[in-house]
């Protein structure tokens, strides 16, 4: 993992199953939540979840005077 290499830490094969069981129960839990919300397959509910953080993180990253039209709608 990067983070190991960036502070000079060694990470036991257990610290990083650990780490990645709880990241995949987290993500595989909010994919299940999306794909029920809309109503659709867990691999749609997965677009849907993935879209939609890279559009937060669009939002966040782009100023938001850039991201309006007029009529206050994103555009974006």
């Amino acid at each position: 993992m990067r983070l190991q290499n960036l502070d000079d830490e060694h990470w036991s094969r257990e610290k990083v199953d650990k780490k990645l069981k709880k990241i995949m129960d987290k993500n595989t839990a909010l994919v299940i939540e999306t794909s029920k919300k809309y109503k659709v397959s867990l691999r749609l509910g997965a677009y849907i979840l993935s879209i939609s953080r890279i559009r937060k993180k669009a939002r966040k990253e782009l100023n938001e005077d850039h991201c309006y039209d007029s009529n206050r709608r994103f555009l974006y």
